[in-house]
């Protein structure tokens, strides 16, 4: 399953965001996508999924035309875990993450006993098997980062869309998340998720592309992407780049002015 973006224009209405947007993520790789607040990265993932129409270029799957496809086909092919989610109701977390199985189901079929284990297998995985029973409006935000995944996952779509996946995340979190990434990628599901930490990179992308001031400046593997000069263009701050001892990836630090002690 490969998703792709042809020379895609986007935005609200009239307004522009962005242009000339050329991208894709082939079976089992992992794309991250970087840019600062405001760059267009949640709006380009909406593009992508379908929900905002683009003011032009082309979007595939498979080389078939998005539009083409219903709502119910997307949904079977591309799961989309959003920034935040605030629930109207008291589902309990086990019925959240049961609900991506409706991509699977007709409207008048019944999720089975096998995918009741199914969820309650993932809500295992990600060490979230003691919140099954408990109301998804009473969890943090972290929790529920954590069980929209386990929902998407459940839509056993082949690419996964994920949006800022481990900002409300604790640091042991984050690279659980991040871990798991890499282990859908190795299961063959392609990943397409943005962060604002360049670290995140390093340990789960295959490709990286930069959004900024409307365009893509750069995109290509992380060691030729994530450069100083190219993060300062992106958050306008000095970054060095290094690795410690020990440690298997590059780390990312910032280089911030000497304080004037008198």
């Amino acid at each position: 399953m490969k998703l792709s973006a042809e020379n895609l224009s986007f935005g609200y209405g009239k307004r522009i965001i962005a242009q000339n947007i050329n991208l894709s993520v082939a079976q089992g790789e992992v794309l991250c996508l970087l840019g600062a607040n405001g760059a267009g990265k949640t709006t380009l993932f909406k593009t992508l999924l379908g929900l905002i129409k683009p003011h032009s270029g082309r979007i595939t799957l498979d080389n078939a035309p998005l539009e083409q496809l219903s709502l119910h086909q997307r949904a079977r092919k591309i799961a989309y875990v959003p920034q935040a989610h605030n629930a109207l109701f008291p589902f309990d977390v086990l019925d959240v993450v049961i609900m991506g199985a409706a991509a699977q189901l007709s409207l008048t079929t019944k999720p089975s006993a096998s995918e009741m284990q199914e969820a309650l297998r993932l809500l295992e995985r990600f060490n979230m098997a003691h919140l099954a029973d408990k109301a998804y409006t009473e969890i943090s935000g972290g929790e529920r980062q954590i069980v929209l995944i386990a929902r998407a996952l459940m839509q056993k779509a082949q690419i996964l869309v994920m949006d800022e996946p481990t900002a409300s995340l604790d640091y042991g979190n984050q690279l659980r998340i991040l871990q798991q990434i890499k282990e859908l990628s190795k299961s063959g599901i392609s990943v397409i998720l943005s962060t604002h930490n360049p670290d995140h990179v390093f340990i789960c992308a295959d490709q990286v592309a930069l959004l900024h001031q409307g365009a893509l400046i750069a995109s290509g593997t992380p060691q030729a992407v994530i450069t100083p000069e190219n993060l300062k263009k992106i958050y306008q701050i000095d970054v060095t780049i290094g690795q410690l001892h020990g440690s298997p990836y590059p780390l990312c630090a910032p280089v911030l002015p000497e304080s004037d002690h008198q």
